[in-house]
């Protein structure tokens, strides 16, 4: 069996998300796992839907586990769906409240496992760039087709205001070269008992959770498909703007992937613990590979042969922009301090884990 999961903190998109995929979980594990303030209002959606076996977590009801993984920050209610799958031994499939389904995914995902794989990408249609590396790339996508003539202006206004206000534009086919989204993602039964999200402050658990799975589900363990026809899909409904300056969201998403890339380069050499020294050295230079990555090739390098800058003074977006153009490796280097606590807190919630589930006995609090 499956358990589809959901991480809802809209109930109003839940009951419509849970009436779209009910036909996808009526013979599976149907679990959602929400917030506090939601939790009773979600009650309604949940009850209505019918499933095999159904279970409504609110995510702080694990903390008395005391595992960090289900500690403050990001990470954690993926942590409790994980938890639930793993402790039923169950395959692990991911959706958000603010999905529909586009084929029929939960019976792709379970294909895909049959066939032996780990963790398995699925891609959305509709708002497909959400997180912030992704909105600024969409940005300076949609300043280089206004400078090159492709867009005319009063497109041009609408997608930037839209993109720095965190809503990018729709899209109406599938990015294949995309890696992991958490609102269409599976992990198999196998590895949702050995591997866990990071528990972070930074909005970067998801690419985290991509970059660190070589180590702990093997290399190659994330499946991204190589045709259209291949992934499960759903549709994005994506409407909510961000909350901080997109400049601002793009430096805290950097500073949690430039965590994962230290942790990834100490796993490699055998290591868990480092010094603050250290820390500062190692975070100092992955954000010089991130930066150059990132930064440097959507802003620098394309502003040779299209004039960002100045079409972003024509569409008014130029304070916005500018941010963005005087970004710097330094923007993405967290203190020492918060990378040794990034560091420890995603080594001791990795040692918690198969403990955990194990200690469980197959019952859920």
């Amino acid at each position: 069996m499956v358990a589809v999961c959901f991480v809802s903190n809209k109930p109003k998109s839940l009951a419509a998300a849970l009436d779209a995929f009910k036909e996808q979980f009526e013979h599976e594990t149907l679990v959602v796992v929400d917030t506090a303030g939601t939790h009773s209002e979600n009650k309604r959606a949940f009850e209505k839907a019918k499933a095999k076996k159904k279970i409504h977590l609110e995510q702080t009801q694990l903390e008395k586990t005391s595992s960090i993984a289900f500690g403050e920050g990001y990470g954690k209610a993926r942590n409790a769906a994980l938890y639930v799958s793993a402790v039923l031994n169950e395959d692990c499939v991911f959706f958000d409240d603010d999905t529909t389904p586009e084929n029929e995914c939960v019976e792709l995902f379970e294909g895909f496992f049959t066939k032996g794989k780990k963790i398995v990408a699925g891609k959305y249609l509709g708002h497909n760039e959400h997180d912030a590396q992704s909105l600024f790339v969409e940005l300076c996508a949609v300043l280089k087709e206004y400078a090159d003539g492709i867009i005319p202006k009063d497109d041009a206004l609408a997608f930037s205001a839209s993109t720095i206000g965190g809503i990018g534009r729709k899209s109406t086919s599938i990015n294949l070269k995309k890696g992991l989204v958490g609102g269409c993602m599976g992990v198999n039964a196998e590895t949702v008992r050995e591997y866990c999200f990071m528990p972070t402050a930074y909005h970067s658990e998801i690419p985290a959770f991509e970059l660190l799975a070589q180590h702990y589900a093997g290399r190659n363990s994330v499946y991204n498909g190589y045709t259209s026809d291949e992934p499960p899909i759903a549709f994005h409904y994506h409407s909510e703007k961000t909350q901080d300056r997109l400049s601002h969201a793009l430096e805290q998403e950097g500073k949690g992937r430039v965590v994962a890339m230290c942790i990834s380069e100490l796993i490699s050499g055998g290591r868990q613990a480092i010094g603050e020294k250290e820390a500062l050295e190692l975070s100092s230079e992955k954000a010089e590979e991130y930066w150059k990555k990132v930064c440097f090739t959507y802003v620098h390098d394309k502003n040779t042969s299209s004039d960002l800058l100045g079409a972003a003074q024509e569409l008014g977006v130029m304070r916005d922009f500018d941010e963005f153009y005087e970004l710097s490796p330094k923007n993405f280097v967290p203190s020492a301090a918060e990378t040794r606590k990034a560091i420890d807190s995603f080594f001791q919630a990795q040692e918690q884990w198969a403990k955990l589930v194990s200690k469980a006995k197959g019952k859920l609090p």
